[in-house]
């Protein structure tokens, strides 16, 4: 029961984490290829948010 809750959790986040890196990459590193580095940077600040997010929605549901 668990396993199928944090599997659920994952699959979504991964979801979305695939949708907003698809996005950047075609708006903002195809226009702009030596910023790679503040991409990985933003991207990085992005899923530690993510899952401070996920974490605190799924405390506050269960």
């Amino acid at each position: 029961m668990g396993v199928g809750d944090t599997r659920g959790e994952s699959s979504r986040f991964d979801v979305c984490a695939e949708l907003l890196a698809g996005a950047l990459k075609k708006t903002y590193i195809l226009s702009h290829p030596k910023q790679k580095l503040a991409f990985r940077l933003s991207f990085t600040i992005f899923l530690i948010l993510s899952f401070f997010i996920f974490g605190r929605l799924e405390r506050f549901n269960g």
